[in-house]
């Protein structure tokens, strides 16, 4: 779904019309008053691809006034996202190899454990390089943002772990007696 906002100053506000391409869409909800909007949200995935002239009418108690027309194109879908990897699981490296495509030419990310969005790349297709991440267990979401702003997501699962366990005490000592209690590491 698409949403089309129009700002205004009207005090005794009866409807809003949309008009793009051969249909009408129209709202009676919208506020009065001074520094307004009013969305209107249709559905625009008979026009993907298209570009389509759309104004709007403002309709109050006695006249109403038209937008400027304006010309967008439609692109209602998100973009294809396709992440070959990495696959869900242990890594044994800070060095994550990530390849991931679309079908057109978007923003390409990432975020961990739904931290902060980090960009791998713009305007591009194909993204094929190392990401470097510390040990830890990661929900990896990465996202693809076309032109238009939609938005598509894959998240995986891994688990980084570099790092050899370390012993740092063992009890009995070394020449002492095992007690019944066992022994503690």
């Amino acid at each position: 779904n698409l949403g089309f906002t129009v700002s205004y100053d009207e005090e005794n506000l009866q409807k809003v019309v949309l008009m793009i391409g051969n249909d009408t869409y129209s709202k009676t909800d919208c506020p009065s008053g001074t520094k307004q909007q009013c969305t209107l949200v249709t559905s625009m995935q008979q026009y993907d691809k298209e570009k389509l002239l759309y104004s709007f009418v403002l309709i109050d108690l006695v006249r109403n006034i038209s937008s400027r027309p304006a010309l967008v194109t439609v692109d209602a879908y998100n973009p294809a996202i396709i992440v070959d990897s990495p696959a869900e699981g242990l890594y044994t490296t800070t060095k994550i190899p990530v390849d991931m495509h679309s079908a057109e030419k978007v923003t390409m990310a990432y975020m961990l454990n739904g931290g902060k969005e980090k960009k791998l790349c713009a305007n591009c297709d194909v993204y094929n390089k190392n990401i470097s991440i510390a040990d830890g267990g990661y929900n990896i979401d990465f996202i693809t943002r076309d032109l238009a702003g939609n938005v598509n997501a894959i998240s995986r699962y891994i688990v980084i772990d570099t790092l050899n366990p370390k012993i740092t005490k063992t009890t009995p000592l070394s020449g002492k007696f095992a007690s019944n209690q066992g022994f503690m590491i």
